[in-house]
């Protein structure tokens, strides 16, 4: 199944499930991970959550589980414009942190569900407690490197953007490499 997802196969995951033997799938709660990670992919949100609160309701301990749960909520929320759905993810995100505060996704993905609620202090928080998590967390970096200079603090953001240049610039394509020289200059106004 990590095959599938890796090669972004997520009808074949979907096909595989239907296919399996619900009886297997009853006790192995990475199944309807995977399961739910393909319907969100898939943009089938309502299916994810479904997919996902089965998988919690087998290991309520699955810190993976509950960030991915809280995407599909962020993510569902904001398409359906319903902030019952949306706030949803608040408490999934805090949930995955609470069980593993060394995984850097729900760091991540609290701070996009509080810089989308107007509140950059708290973006900011959780994009640095993820980098402290994971200093190679590549979007997280550009991200607190954005909130930094939306916020004024173009020092930081320099600094941040400067840093993120020097390890990964010869990976990026010339269209990005082009804008981060463009935010970097920003800076330095």
């Amino acid at each position: 199944m990590k095959a599938l997802l890796s090669a972004q196969q997520y009808d074949k995951i979907i096909g595989s499930f239907q296919k399996t033997n619900l009886r297997e799938a009853e006790y192995d709660p990475e199944i309807w991970n995977n399961l739910g990670t393909a319907y969100a992919k898939k943009g089938r949100f309502d299916e994810a959550i479904k997919a996902f609160e089965m998988g919690l309701s087998l290991d309520e301990k699955h810190p993976e589980l509950y960030n991915n749960l809280a995407n599909a909520c962020y993510s569902h929320g904001l398409q359906l414009k319903d902030a019952s759905i949306y706030s949803r993810c608040f408490e999934s995100y805090k949930k995955a942190i609470e069980l593993d505060p060394d995984y850097p996704a729900p760091y991540y993905g609290l701070g996009h569900a509080y810089r989308q609620q107007g509140n950059l202090e708290g973006a900011i928080y959780c994009w640095e407690k993820a980098l402290a998590v994971d200093p190679d967390f590549r979007q997280a970096h550009l991200d607190l490197a954005t909130a930094y200079f939306n916020t004024g603090d173009k020092a930081k953001a320099l600094g941040l953007l400067s840093d993120f240049k020097k390890r990964y610039y010869d990976l990026m394509a010339p269209a990005d490499r082009e804008k981060l020289d463009g935010l970097i200059a920003q800076c330095r106004k």
